[in-house]
């Protein structure tokens, strides 16, 4: 059995930081818990806060930024492009606008699911191979369904309209292969049409090079220009799935696969499972030291605690 530490509650430990990291989610969140932890166990002396959705961090952060130069913002990814996401991180913090981040990879997530780094944990039991079979499999389920919502997240964004809505998880099954998953998204395509007050603008779209562009990216990624027929299958170190993929979905998946690969083990010694399970695992994989932590974590944790040390000599 490797023994859980418990580290101090957040509120005893941070209560009076004058820092505050804003994230998506609730308290019972991964982008919560981890975060919190991780900069517990960093020694960095920042308060995180929970704070809904990534529309409720955007807007608190254009409110809260001019008076509070002590408040910082991460959200996820989600469908937004390299540019948009380079130039949070580049200008952070930004005095002309807002201290918002946001992920290179579409969630916090994805970052667990970088094999090698998972594979450090020591609840894992499994090979490193099967560890990666086990996430390929699970993301191969529900590739085409992340492709779909993000041409219509795209299509959203372009036309500034919400009446067309993202295909539900528990859909999965119906995306399997790329010429279903596109007959839905046209299916939809064209229902949004009959009830739609932008139909021009609508079938102006260029909705099946949008899915094939899409589908590239998360294949091929960089190697655009070569065709994509739906018969490929993911691989690791070609295309942007990885990073792409719904992580929050996956990982779960693969922490708690058939209690096979990642068995932990409370001061009771009983076996935990579902979110105890996923978070005991997070969390180990945060103890590691921060050299050997992700990239963006490690550039978190340089601009973050650049701007609290300069700020507590002020």
């Amino acid at each position: 059995m490797v023994g859980i530490r418990r580290g101090p509650e957040p509120e005893a430990s941070n209560q009076g930081a004058r820092h505050r990291l804003y994230v998506e989610g609730s308290r019972s969140s991964i982008d919560f818990q981890a975060l919190d932890f991780f900069f517990r166990e960093k020694e960095i002396d920042i308060r995180v806060e929970p704070t809904g959705s990534a529309s409720s961090i955007r807007a608190a952060a254009a409110v809260l930024h001019p008076s509070h130069r002590n408040y910082y913002f991460l959200i996820d990814r989600d469908h937004r492009d390299d540019e948009e996401v380079e130039k949070s991180w580049r200008n952070f913090p930004d005095e002309n606008r807002d201290n918002c981040l946001i992920w290179r990879r579409r969630e916090i997530e994805n970052y667990f699911l970088i094999p090698e780094y998972l594979a450090r944990s020591p609840y894992c039991t499994c090979s490193p191979e099967e560890l990666r079979q086990c996430i390929r499999e699970t993301a191969s389920k529900r590739v085409f369904l992340d492709i779909t919502n993000s041409v219509i997240s795209e299509l959203r964004n372009e036309l500034d309209k919400v009446w067309i809505e993202r295909f539900k998880d528990n859909e999965t099954n119906e995306f399997r292969e790329k010429d279903k998953a596109f007959a839905k998204l046209m299916e939809k395509y064209e229902a949004a049409k009959q009830t739609c007050n932008v139909v021009e603008e609508l079938s102006a779209y260029p909705i099946s090079k949008h899915f094939t562009e899409t589908a590239k990216e998360f294949f091929h990624g960089e190697d655009g220009k070569r065709e994509f027929d739906g018969d490929e299958e993911l691989e690791f170190g070609r295309g942007s799935w990885l990073k792409l993929i719904r992580g929050k979905h996956v990982l779960p998946t693969v922490i708690n696969y058939k209690n096979k690969y990642f068995r932990v083990q409370n001061a009771e010694d009983k076996y935990l499972q579902g979110p105890e399970r996923l978070i005991e695992v997070v969390k180990s994989l945060l103890k590691l030291p921060l050299e050997d932590q992700p990239n963006d974590f490690q550039e978190l944790h340089k601009l973050i605690s650049t701007r609290v040390l300069k700020r507590s000599r002020l």
